[in-house]
Parts: C-alpha cells; structure tokens; sequence
C-alpha cells in the first residue's frame, strides 16, 4: 500500500479551518438569534407597560376628568414582581384628554409609551418604545330605553302610593331605577330583547304573582345606583346650546307687573320654527297700581327713612314680629330711583298692602289694610291696621337694605274658569307655592296681531346637530324632525301673581301639543328605521307633558286620538306624564275650591275650545285619548301616570288618559342626540364605554 508524501499536513489544516469557520458561523447565528429573542422580548414587555401605565392610571382617571388635558405621569418604573429576576421596564407620557366628535358627543381619548431596556457592550442601553391609545365615551342616558330615580308616581296632583309593571306593560331594551321594582299582583309585564335587554334595581325587585321569567335578558336586583339627576351634565348642554331663546324679560321689573313668556317650537324641513308670547297665570288683578321693589330702612322714624327705600314705624321684635306696626313710610323713588308718587297716589283707605322679601325663598311677608294716607312731596305715610305676617323661625325680620315688593292685594277679574284654584293646586295662603306634581298649564294661546308677539313667527334652516335652550320658560313642542336637536329647559321660575304680586312658582315643562316624528319615520305608526340620521333630545328642567289638545284625542277622542313620539325624553323634576288633571269625565273634572291642594283637576277641560260659549263637553266615565306610540328612550326622576282609573282617586273606568305602545330606538345607541347626559356613578364619575384600542405606530 503506498502513501502520498507530505499530504496530511494540508488536510488537517484544512480540517481545522473549515471547524473554525463553521464554529464562527454558529457562534455567529446564536448572537444574532439570542438579539432577536431579547427585542421580541422587549417589545412585549414595552406592550405590557403600555398597557400597564394605560389601565392603571389614565382609564381610571378618564371619568373625573375636568381639563382638555392632563399628564398623569411621566415615567415611572414597575414594580418587580417576587417572581421575576428583572426589570419589566417603565411606563411614561401617560395623558387623558377630551374632544368633541361631529355629533358633539364628548370623546375620552387616554394614551401611554411603555419601555423596555436591552442591554448593551456600548455604553448606551437599546430602547424599545411602544404606545398604546384608548377612546372610550360616557353611557348616555338615552341608552336606557325605560330609567326612573324612583318608581314612586309623579308629574302631576294625587301622586300617592306605588306604581308596578303590570299584564300591560312591554319595555324593550335596557331598564334601570334607582328605586324599587314593583310587579302587579294581577298580571305580569314583559321584559322583551332577548341578549340586548338588562333590567337593574338598585333597592330590589317586589315578584307579586310573577317570577324571573319575565326577563327576557339578564336581571339584578342590587345594581349600582346610578346618578340622577345628572346636573353637571346638563349644565354642559345649556352652556353649548346654539341657540338661547330667553322667557324671564318681562320678570322682576321694578314698577311693572309680572309676565311669562311661552315660547313654540315646530320642526320642519331642515330646521324649526319658533315663536314666544307673553302670557299671565290666572287669576289675574284689576287695573290699579304697579308692584314697587324698595330697599328696606331699619330706620323707624317718618322723616329719616332714606330716598328710595321703604320703613315700619316700629322694629322687629323676636316673638310677636310686626304685630305692633300701624305706621308704613314710602319714598317717592324706587330703588332704581324712578319716581313711583302717581302708583303711590292710587292707593285708597280700604286696600290690603303688603310688604314682602324680593327673595322669593325667604318666605318673609307683612300684611296691613289701610286706614289712613298723608303724602309729602318726598313720602308717603300709610296709617295701616296689621292683619297678618309670615316669618321663619329665628328670623329678625327684613334687614337693612334687603329688595323688597311693596304692593296691595287687588280684586280678582276674569271668567268663571280664571279663579285660583283653576290654576293653583296649593293653599291661598301668601307662602305656599305650585309644586312639581302640581297643576300645570299650557293652554294660553298665541296672541292673533303680529304686534303682540315677544319674538314673531321664525324659521331656522339648521339640520344640525344644534342645542335649543329655553331659558326660564315652558315651551310647547310639534312637527316632523330632520336633523339632529336637543331641546333643554331650566328648573321653576319665581314669578310676581298678577293679582297681588305675592311669589308663586312655574315650572318649564316641555309639553308635546302633537306628533313629534322623524322625517323618515312610518307615517302611519311613528315606528323609526334603522340608521336613521335623525335624533331629538327633549331635557325638561320639570315634566314632559302630552297636552290635552284637539291632536293628541282630547275629550274622548272627539276629533282626534293617539300620538306618534320619536325622542329621548328626560324630565329632570319630575315625570313623563299625560295631561290627566284636564280632562271631560263628568266627575271628577272639578278643581276643590275650599281645598285647592286636594284638587283632582282644574275645571276648564269641558270648555276647553268653547271661548266660554255655549254647552261644555262631558264625557261620562272616559276620557281615553288613544295610545301613546313612543320609539325613543323615557329617562325621568319619578314614574309618571299616563292614565288615571278606578281604584284611586280618578274612580272612573276606562278613566282618563293613555293606552301604551312603547319601543326603544336601537339608533340612540349609535350616538345619542346633541349633548345628551350622560351617567356617573354615586362618586360622580362618569360611566364609560370602550370604543376603541390600538397601538400607536411610530
């Protein structure tokens, strides 16, 4: 055998190079692999705290958020865990911030970087940076299709006792009270929309016959409570409304008597029409002298008593008040220093005067009758005789320099129907005023001579979304929606009675006169179509009212019935309700005159649309109306009556009112109107829906 000579030296260092090469080659790939392996890791662990600096500190902060934009943090490092050898990274430029979408619903936008280290030969650490970004949006309240605070009855007079779901009653969509659920022990209602549905009580759910089963989705008898009424955010609406139409110029005038103003809103054609015009609530006072504000002097001396203020010949005495008083000192000027001798000059021997508080809460008030009057060129002097006072407990009377109303009870004028207590469900007793579950009226109707409107016949031509604010005043609502609205109201408004200018309280309801329907809605039954663009928010600082009108089936349908509402309804103070305490049955459509506060109705109903000429209209024991057809979302502070039968107070069957035809409009969860409230928690923060999450790519 032979051998070459001289060849294994090549070969091994052959060998040993291609040995090496290989080991540099996998050396190589293990680095390069191990770098890859370690920034996948990074990048997740700077997901991870993204996240971590997103869910634990922004979203929770999102809900009190009161500025465009806040820093929560700037970086910080995360905690290491007992279970892990290293650092997870850190989390940093953690903001919160709001905007305002096309629709004008309020967007909460949260964003946070998270970052992890990789470490480095050189001198400077890798970085990996990754930003995660949420929007959420607060739960309007119109995603309810059916919410009340309390399910005790409101809206209207003889609210006493409990209301409960009955065989009747079909709500669809979300239910929420605050209260307690009571079902009927003669009949069980339906909970109907199958996965969409929920029905929450905060105070628990009362069964009567019934059982789960009539929930067709999920159900909870301790929910959270939920806070109503949510004022910060209807205080955002009116302070972004578009359009202000203002009803309380004709209030509070020094040497003026006091007027409302009721304002009208049509929907049409892209846009609305509105008009205002004065009107007073009866009963209404003989001509004579103008109410005068003074400011009051403490001062008791005839010929001291300071230019334009108003003085008692005796002080306040802590028990017996101003009994003791037989001495009125009047200046000629007001306190806006306009001469008041010739309203002064009216007064006669015999008149009842009176000087009250301009704080219509005070509840402070002194009543005289005249027996004698001297006038000098700077003051009148009325020699009274006290008749009575109202003062509360602990007051020292009226104090230097207090607004207050000098006037005189005047004779009541007017028609049969124009009396107190066809207007009035409280007592005549110079304090007490109309309550939230009182009478209400709306029929004063707009005046025939152009002259005689506070703002005349007017269309705007604004599809929106737009806010209408009605401030301090009712307004009667109608027509066909095509945009996007909201329509808000404020709480009462103290106002001077015509009569004798003693305080009383209207509460600025929004009263449906007729159908109120979307431009692309059923004609026929008021149902709405999916994706409809159009949207009406109603928010009463009071009630929403149906009105006892010829279109909505009043006097027993006699030319008219039904109505057609496509809303999301909220009344702040206090119910959806219909008009029943003006009605035609033969019984109980009478005002109690020797007990206005027991009242069950105001008297007018049967003559309503008769201008007090001939025959009134009465209907027996029905006074039914129809069937309110409602596509919309009922959010109000307690359950109002949409009909009125026996057993109660209203002992007539069928009674007075509403059949119930009431659907959710699935669009409201879409976007809701203009501006609509949305829900907080009992701490105050607003409840939020998740929209979106994503990262954020460099």
């Amino acid at each position: 055998m032979k051998f070459s000579r001289g060849s294994v030296t090549p070969l091994a260092v052959m060998f040993t190079l291609t040995s090496m090469l290989l080991t540099v080659g996998f050396l190589n790939y293990s680095m390069s692999n191990k770098s890859l392996q370690d920034r996948r890791i990074a990048r997740e662990k700077a997901l991870l705290m993204a996240e971590t600096g997103l869910n634990f500190l922004a979203i929770p902060k999102l809900g009190s958020i009161t500025n465009d934009t806040i820093i929560v943090w700037e970086e910080t490092a995360y905690p290491f865990d007992q279970y892990m050898e290293e650092d997870m990274g850190t989390y940093k430029m953690v903001k919160c911030s709001t905007y305002i979408d096309a629709n004008l619903q309020t967007i909460y936008f949260a964003r946070a970087t998270g970052v992890a280290i990789i470490p480095s030969s050189g001198d400077d650490p890798i970085k990996i940076e990754r930003t995660i970004a949420a929007t959420l949006f607060g739960q309007p309240l119109s995603d309810y299709m059916y919410f009340t605070q309390s399910e005790e009855p409101g809206g209207g007079p003889y609210t006493d006792g409990s209301v409960s779901f009955g065989n009747n009653d079909v709500l669809e969509g979300k239910v929420h009270t605050n209260g307690h659920i009571n079902i009927s022990n003669f009949g069980c209602p339906e909970f109907i929309g199958e996965e969409l549905s929920s029905v929450g009580s905060v105070e628990g759910i009362s069964w009567g016959m019934c059982d789960s089963s009539i929930f067709s989705g999920a159900w909870d008898d301790s929910a959270k409570k939920i806070t109503y009424p949510p004022v910060f955010s209807v205080d955002l609406v009116k302070n972004s409304a578009d359009f202000t139409f203002t009803a309380d110029d004709l209030l509070y005038r020094s040497n003026k008597k006091d007027s409302l103003i009721m304002t009208e809103i049509e929907f049409v054609s892209n846009g609305f029409k509105v008009m205002q015009w004065p009107y007073v609530i009866p009963p209404l006072g003989a001509d004579g002298a103008n109410p005068i504000t003074y400011l009051w002097d403490t001062d008791t001396m005839i010929f001291t008593v300071d230019d334009r203020r108003i003085g008692f010949g005796e002080g306040f005495h802590p028990t017996n008040g101003y009994i003791l008083v037989d001495t009125v000192i009047a200046t000629i000027h007001d306190k806006d220093d306009n001469d008041v001798f010739n309203e002064l000059n009216q007064y006669v021997d015999g008149d009842t005067l009176f000087v009250a508080s301009a704080s219509p809460d005070s509840n402070k008030v002194w009543y005289g009758v005249i027996q004698n009057i001297s006038a000098s060129p700077s003051r009148f002097v009325f020699t009274v005789l006290f008749d009575q006072q109202s003062f509360p407990t602990g007051s020292q009377g009226f104090y230097q320099g207090e607004e207050v109303i000098f006037h005189y009870l005047a004779a009541s004028v007017g028609g049969p129907r124009q009396k107190f207590e066809n207007y009035h469900s409280h007592p005549n007793d110079g304090y007490s005023k109309c309550t939230s579950n009182g009478f209400h009226h709306f029929d004063f109707d707009p005046p025939v001579a152009m002259e005689d409107y506070i703002f005349p016949p007017t269309t705007f031509h604004v599809a929106g979304p737009k806010i209408i604010y009605v401030r301090q005043g009712q307004v009667r609502v109608k027509g066909v929606v095509d945009g996007q609205y909201t329509i808000v109201t404020d709480g009462p408004t103290e106002y001077r009675r015509h009569d004798n200018s003693q305080w009383d309280r209207c509460y600025n309801n929004i009263w449906l006169i007729d159908d109120i329907v979307y431009r692309d809605s059923n004609p026929i039954t008021g149902e709405v179509v999916a994706l409809s663009p159009h949207r009406l928010g109603l928010i009463s600082g009071a009630n929403v009212i149906i009105a006892n009108t010829a279109a909505n089936g009043w006097k027993d349908q006699a030319t008219d019935f039904d109505i057609k509402i496509n809303a999301a309804i909220m009344a702040l103070d206090e119910s959806f309700v219909c008009h029943y305490w003006q009605n035609t049955l033969t019984d109980y459509h009478s005002p109690n005159a020797g007990v206005p506060d027991l009242s069950l109705a105001d008297g007018r109903g049967p003559w309503r649309a008769t201008s007090g000429l001939g025959a009134p209209t009465y209907t027996g024991v029905s006074d039914i109306r129809g069937v309110v057809n409602l596509w919309g979302s009922i959010i109000q502070l307690k359950r109002g009556y949409m009909k009125r039968n026996s057993p109660g107070p209203y002992s007539a069957f069928p009674g007075v009112g509403y059949d119930k035809n009431y659907n959710f409009d699935y669009n409201l969860w879409i976007y809701p109107p203009p501006k609509f409230p949305i829900s907080t928690d009992d701490k105050g923060d607003v409840i939020l829906v998740m929209n979106s999450y994503r990262e954020i790519k460099k």
